[in-house]
């Protein structure tokens, strides 16, 4: 069976697509198409600019070691290093020095106040001074850090440069401004150096000041708790939590020792220095003493009796220590108490999981591996602990999945391309994978199972893979399994997986996915343009085992547009593309193009492999080793561009043989042939002419390429890519270089025509007499642009198949492309009715059928629409027309009969499509699409009439109708579809959205109601058929403007 994308991920391809038609139509593009993806990232969920930002740095700290060498340096060009962040190395490292030079102020500033120490000559006072100038300058190198490091603003980080400037300036910058204006007066300024200062209790005064920077060191020393925690090792707070405790003790006590000689100092008379005899030994010695009295304060004290601020400070000293010492037991006991209370909440859990065994006589054996299983399960960090999530703004919580989860998935190419390009969505995407602990042995999925979800196995953990083949393979990686069934309805698994360890296993489900995505619309464009060429080539390979999906996740992902702006080659860059025709080979018998196509014209080349090696040489566009096509990976374009030159030599060389050489059964007819040949005498092709439709038959099929179309202006429409390519980036298309101005001039309308007129809408009867007008007013009276473009035409309809000669060009495939070029030979002398209509009368025709009533004009046009080549596709196409009532058929009637000039007329892309489709679908058929066909048309008209549309041709884009065709499974909700459409014009085109009141409904089970309805319905259809026999002769009447006697066929 083809594997289809399932009906939720067609709905969002049509939602997202709808929202960038939107963008465009109304100007909003941007000058690239990576501008264009940043400016419609939106935040989705995130509550601020700045919660996105935050979020942007997370996804990049996990994603960036996955990332090639130059992905990581586009990263880091776009997002750079600056701001710094707050909890990063450099800057936890930056703040442990600078709690370091705090210590070292909180020490040294109370010795130098107390006594005296002075930065003079002496090793001491040399010591000093490089102490203070080294914290100088650290605390003038933290102002301009301040300003670029990151800060959290009400919880959430802040890394916009204006606000963390700002908010530095409304806090610390005028306090470290005015702290470093005084350290550096005091070093710099000889006045306050001199002698007479010197023993200034001012200037004591004023260093003292520096202490103020311990009111940073709360901060700071919050900073390295929280990093200290992170590490999440118990024995880590424990130690942190006592040195923090001693750190302060001990700086308590010094103050105090300090204050207490200071005092003794200052004190008249004879103070406890003098009661002691401590005035006589050095400093050292003195403050040794006075750490002993402040740790043991002496009992009684030797303090004269008089100094009563000595005695006051003794009875704080002995305060203090009972205060520092109580504080800090509390503070360790607190400590401990919270780490038991830890291990006792584990220890509880596993006795109620143990008690819980025992009462329903679980066996020794299961009870065993059951409690090994909770061990495992209570040991991993983010399980063992329940956390209220409610505490945790939805930022924060972006952050924690990516921190946890995101270097699991980034090992994706298309998760590592969604975390490149849009974080937000990247964040979500990690907290909608629903996590899995496995126990050892445990399986994950089982062969031949039925899935739809994707499966991620988690970094660390062990598992073995079984194929279908028995073969085992043993992995500890994060790999993943089942991408197809995130896409479709579901997949087959092709092996076994199951643990080998007690492992994580995360799993995604398509509907989780796309609900991560649905609210940007540039990312569900990503997703769904991946999801799509995921399946094509899942559909190519023939095979959907675990190897292939793999390597076709690779593929989609590099074939995608948005990779290849993100990730551009510069090996594929236009701008240092330079293919020089003098590069390649020349054949020592042909010089150049025109004296090559002289000789074959002449038909004197009659080995189609001659032909194709000189092509590859002349044309370098379709040399197989280093042309374009094969720069940018286009090997099936040219060889079409290949077959394409080579029948154009066969047509003008009258070649029949070799036109035909590389087709099976049923060949080309000499019949055919000759008709060939008649349409290129009309022609009457020179050298020239040929020369420059080998040359655009070369190059047409460059727009193709995503990489090539990717580096061209957005303003430049696919279309116009090749012309852009030749007005200027021609060293692309050297070819192009050997053509004449005028020739040149002709190859540049010719691609302005065809933009103009579908040729393949009108073989299949899709367009309208309008497009034949809009062919015919373009060309105007210029003859041989006309004959140039059906020239073309012959050339690029025979290579659709490829092959050495015409492999599309049968006799089945050639009878339509013929009729239609015979058709508008005609344009220059008929009108646009006749011309269209007679082809649509002429191939029927051929067909053996009669177009003598608007319902034959009706039915042949629909013929051809819906592609029927036989009597009896055309019989079952009259069956299901008879089925529909009268009046319908009339409101088809008109729809098809309309020819957009005269009468408002629908070109509905897509048609063919739906009608396929149809056909196809055993719940819809043939007879409910043409009913609901017609209430399309009735929609059309009166929303057409509502916004008073100026155009009589309007263009409708039934795509996602289509879609809804092919997958819906119940009978009501298709007849009833139309009315849950929405109708909308973006830009000049009418869109159906069959939203997601269709959507959701399309696999919804026929129910009694339903089949009710559908009873109803055949009531009506029967009465219909009661009113079509009375009112048999009510019809309307075919139109005459087909009939032109200059048409000859």
């Amino acid at each position: 069976d083809s594997i289809e994308l399932s009906p939720f991920w067609r709905e969002l391809t049509t939602k997202s697509a709808r929202v960038l038609e939107t963008t465009a139509a109304d100007g909003m593009q941007t000058s690239s198409l990576t501008k264009n993806l940043q400016s419609m990232r939106r935040p989705s969920r995130l509550s601020s600019h700045s919660d996105l930002e935050a979020v942007q740095i997370a996804v990049r700290r996990v994603s960036r070691s996955s990332l090639s060498d130059k992905q990581t340096c586009n990263a880091r060009t776009l997002y750079g290093r600056i701001p710094i962040q707050p909890h990063g190395h450099f800057r936890i490292l930056w703040d442990a020095v600078g709690i370091m030079l705090i210590l070292v102020d909180a020490i040294m500033i109370p010795l130098t106040f107390a006594w005296s120490l002075e930065t003079d000559n002496t090793a001491g006072g040399t010591f000093l001074a490089t102490l203070s100038r080294l914290s100088l300058m650290f605390w003038f190198l933290d102002i301009p850090l301040n300003c670029v490091t990151a800060r959290y603003v009400r919880g959430n980080l802040v890394i916009a440069f204006p606000q963390i400037i700002y908010n530095y300036m409304t806090g610390w910058f005028w306090f470290d401004i005015i702290i470093i204006t005084m350290d550096v007066l005091l070093i710099t300024n000889p006045e306050l150096q001199s002698p007479a200062l010197k023993s200034a209790r001012g200037l004591r005064a004023i260093r003292g000041l520096r202490l103020a920077r311990l009111l940073k060191a709360n901060k700071i020393s919050h900073i390295l708790e929280e990093a200290t925690a992170a590490a999440g090792r118990q024995w880590l707070l424990l130690l942190g939590a006592l040195v923090k405790t001693a750190v302060i003790a001990l700086v308590a006590t010094h103050w105090m020792a300090c204050a207490w000689f200071f005092i003794g100092i200052s004190t008249s008379g004879d103070s406890w220095l003098v009661v002691t005899n401590a005035l006589n030994v050095g400093w050292a010695s003195q403050y040794l003493h006075t750490i002993s009295w402040v740790i043991a304060p002496p009992s009684p004290p030797p303090i004269r009796p008089g100094s009563t601020g000595e005695v006051f400070f003794h009875i704080m000293l002995v305060l203090f220590v009972w205060a520092v010492v109580g504080g800090s037991i509390g503070s360790m006991t607190g400590t401990l108490a919270e780490l038991r209370a830890i291990n006792s909440e584990a220890t509880q859990k596993r006795r109620e999981v143990r008690a819980y065994l025992y009462s329903q006589a679980t066996p020794i054996e299961l009870s065993s591996r059951i409690m090994r299983f909770v061990d495992c399960t209570l040991r991993q960090k983010d399980t063992r602990i329940a956390v209220d999530l409610s505490l945790i703004s939805p930022s924060l919580q972006s952050e924690l999945h990516v921190s946890q989860r995101g270097h699991i998935f980034t090992g994706h190419p298309l998760f590592e391309l969604v975390a490149n390009l849009y974080p937000a969505a990247f964040a979500s995407l990690c907290g909608a994978f629903q996590k899995r602990v496995c126990d050892k042995g445990e399986s994950v999925f089982e062969e031949g199972n039925f899935s739809t979800v994707m499966y991620f196995t988690a970094v660390g953990g062990k598992f073995v893979l079984r194929s279908t083949s028995g073969k085992e393979l043993k992995f500890k990686d994060s790999r993943w399994f089942n991408e197809l069934g995130l896409f479709t309805e579901g997949s087959i698994h092709d092996a076994s997986l199951w643990a080998a360890t007690f492992s994580d296993i995360f799993t995604l489900s398509g509907q989780e996915l796309g609900n991560c995505v649905e609210d940007m619309a540039a990312c569900a464009g990503l997703m769904c343009e991946y999801a799509k060429e995921f399946i094509a080539q899942i559909s190519r390979a023939g095979r959907q085992t675990s190897e292939v999906q793999e390597q076709c996740c690779w593929i989609a992902c590099q074939q995608n547009r948005y990779y290849v702006s993100e990730n551009p080659d510069p090996d594929l860059d236009i701008a240092r593309i330079d293919i020089q025709l003098e590069s390649f080979p020349k054949d020592v018998r042909y010089k150049n193009l025109p004296e090559f196509i002289r000789h074959a014209i002449a038909g004197e080349l009659d080995d189609q492999e001659i032909l194709s090696e000189t092509l590859q040489t002349l044309l370098v566009e379709l040399n197989p080793q280093i042309g374009t096509h094969i720069i940018f990976s286009q090997r099936a374009e040219r060889d079409r561009s290949e077959s394409s030159c080579l029948s154009i030599l066969s047509l003008v060389a009258n070649q029949f043989e070799q036109f035909r050489s590389p087709q099976l059964t049923p060949r080309l007819t000499e019949d055919q042939w000759h008709e060939l040949q008649d349409i290129v005498a009309w022609i009457q092709p020179d050298e020239e002419d040929v020369h420059a439709v080998l040359v655009l038959l070369a190059i047409f099929l460059l727009d193709k390429s995503r990489r090539l179309v990717g580096q061209l202006p957005e303003h430049v429409q696919k279309e116009g890519a090749v012309l852009y390519l030749l007005d200027c980036v021609r060293h692309v298309v050297p070819s192009a270089s050997t053509l004449s101005d005028r020739c040149l001039e002709l190859v540049k309308r010719t691609l302005h025509l065809h933009e103009k007129f579908n040729f393949a809408q009108f073989l299949q009867g899709e367009n309208t007499p309008a497009n034949v007008l809009k062919l015919k007013n373009y060309v105007g009276t210029d003859i041989h642009l006309f004959k140039f473009y059906v020239f073309f035409l012959l050339g690029f309809m025979s290579g659709l198949g490829a092959g050495a000669g015409s492999k599309f060009m049968d006799s089945k495939n050639a009878s339509p492309v013929i009729l239609g070029c015979r058709t508008l030979q005609c344009l220059m002398h008929s009108t646009p009715q006749a011309i269209y209509w007679s082809f649509i009368v002429g191939k029927a025709a051929r067909n053996g059928l009669s177009s003598a009533t608007a319902t034959d004009l009706v039915l042949n046009r629909f013929a051809c629409l819906g592609r029927v080549q036989d009597k009896a596709g055309f019989d079952a196409l009259r069956a299901a027309w008879g089925m529909v009532g009268l009046h319908r058929r009339n409101a088809l009637t008109r729809h098809f009969l309309a020819d957009g000039i005269n009468q408002r007329a629908f070109l509905f892309k897509f048609l063919p499509d739906c009608i396929s489709n149809a056909r196809a679908n055993r719940v819809v058929k043939l007879p409910s699409f043409l009913e609901a066909l017609v209430e399309v048309t009735e929609s059309l008209e009166s929303f057409g009439d509502s916004h008073a549309a100026t155009s009589k041709l309007i263009q409708v884009d039934l795509s996602d109708f289509a879609d809804f065709i092919k997958v819906v499974q119940n009978r009501y909700i298709f007849q009833s579809c139309i009315s849950r459409c929405q109708f909308r014009f973006i830009g000049a085109n009418m869109y159906i959205d069959m939203s997601h009141s269709n959507w959701s409904r399309c696999n919804e089970a026929e129910s009694d109601m339903a089949n009710l309805a559908h009873s109803v319905k055949d009531v009506l259809y029967k009465i219909d058929g009661i009113e079509t026999a009375v009112l048999k002769d009510i019809e309307v009447k075919a139109p005459t403007a087909f009939q032109d006697d200059s048409l000859s066929l």
